[in-house]
């Protein structure tokens, strides 16, 4: 059952999260956030860092929010793992059942606080435009204050030979390596000639094989210091993030993938992912916001 207490249910993330679809948790921004971090403060939480800089919520899931998440939790009876979803939402919707003040809107610019960029090189022409995959992919990314730039991209005119070899790619996906075939594309046209060190480039190709023959949506292997990624053609809209997301989350993240179809890495089909726009776990978050890939906005 949805929210129903008019302070909550209007909200579209709120309603998603509290089918656990995804939740929410550390790192998430937005007014989604804002309306739980008010509710923590109308049930006497204290937020002093979360309320300084706009004399109200600033809708930021840091640490201090999770904090009064996990102590509401404890002492309602529920798991305190600092994650909203449907326990904690089916709660504060319980003990909350007015609507509450109506809170001032901060300028959208407010939830921006991190950037990267990524910069497209095309063999193919994909199912999913390029423009339709870095929006979805700008969906994904937003929901933590990530701000995606676009750098300038190009198609790549390759002789017959070339179009032969790369047609059907080795996707071998070896981390802080490149096979032959990744080598000769990520060469192609201008290279990295003109491409910031931090820039992650994303080469869309017609098909992708593993060594078995069987097919891949994308590769995120690379040399250190190139981050680059790989996609078939026929990838789903949100396989460029989910590629994106290996580069920010680096060689040696742990686990590559999740069993979860709410989170972006998801190891299945990703076709099959029941959250639109998926979502990134707290250790995932942590991670990329680490990443020397991720600078401030």
């Amino acid at each position: 059952m949805g929210l129903s207490s008019p302070r909550f249910s209007s909200n579209a993330r709120l309603q998603r999260a509290s089918a656990n679809h995804p939740s929410m948790n550390w790192g998430e921004v937005g007014e989604a956030v804002r309306l739980v971090q008010q509710a923590l403060v109308d049930l006497d939480f204290n937020l002093p860092i979360s309320t300084q800089q706009f004399g109200s919520p600033d809708g930021i899931f840091g640490d201090e929010t999770k904090s009064a998440v996990k102590t509401f939790q404890a002492r309602n009876g529920l798991v305190n793992d600092g994650v909203v979803g449907a326990g904690t939402l089916g709660k504060l919707d319980t003990l909350l059942p007015t609507a509450g003040d109506r809170l001032a809107p901060l300028p959208a610019s407010a939830f921006v606080k991190f950037k990267f960029r990524v910069v497209f090189r095309s063999i193919a022409i994909p199912v999913v435009p390029e423009s339709v995959a870095l929006s979805s992919a700008r969906l994904v990314y937003a929901q933590y204050g990530i701000k995606i730039d676009e750098g300038a991209g190009m198609s790549l005119l390759l002789d017959p030979g070339e179009t032969v070899t790369l047609d059907s790619i080795d996707g071998a996906c070896l981390w802080d390596e490149e096979n032959p075939d990744q080598t000769q594309l990520f060469t192609l046209g201008s290279g990295r000639a003109g491409v910031g060190n931090s820039d992650i480039l994303v080469y869309y190709v017609n098909t992708i094989k593993q060594t078995d023959g069987s097919g891949l949506d994308g590769c995120a292997g690379h040399k250190p210091g190139a981050p680059a990624c790989v996609v078939a053609a026929s990838a789903t809209k949100y396989a460029m993030a989910h590629e994106v997301g290996h580069n920010l989350l680096g060689s040696h993240f742990s686990p590559v993938h999740t069993e979860s179809t709410n989170n972006l890495m998801f190891k299945g089909f990703l076709g099959n992912l029941t959250a639109d726009p998926p979502g990134l776990t707290e250790d995932q978050m942590r991670a990329i916001l680490s990443s020397p890939l991720v600078s401030t906005a």
